[in-house]
């Protein structure tokens, strides 16, 4: 698959962990992980990664930071542009059939903490039973 703007989209909010992070860095490791699952490798991505953060800052999902060319996912409760979270939510659910009588389940859970020196939003990780 080529490397596209769409395809920076889609891989930065899944690549990208929580926190904030240069522009380079993202390049980096959305590269990594595009060639890693059979994707065609690019000189510059540059231009498509610039193009998806924008796409991104525009839908809410990651903002510009103080410092040039260093960026942050926007907290889920802080996109709609509300203090706290009113209840929980799920965003998606995996589901593996793995016979007739057998079924799993994945979630993907983050937390943010709130504190005076700002918020700060983690991934809860389940141990496997």
């Amino acid at each position: 698959m080529p490397f596209t703007s769409g395809v920076a989209r889609a891989l930065i909010p899944e690549v990208i962990p929580y926190g904030v992070h240069s522009r380079q860095a993202m390049i980096d490791a959305i590269r990594q992980h595009h060639i890693a699952h059979g994707g065609v490798d690019r000189n510059d991505l540059t231009s498509c990664v610039k193009t998806a953060l924008s796409t991104l800052r525009d839908e809410g999902v990651m903002e510009r930071v103080e410092a040039k060319g260093y960026w942050r996912h926007v907290a889920p409760d802080h996109a709609s542009g509300t203090e706290e979270s009113s209840s929980p939510s799920v965003s998606s659910v995996d589901v593996a059939l793995h016979g007739p009588d057998t079924l799993s389940l994945s979630l993907s859970v983050y937390v943010t903490i709130q504190s005076p020196e700002g918020s700060q939003t983690i991934e809860l990780i389940p141990r496997p039973a």
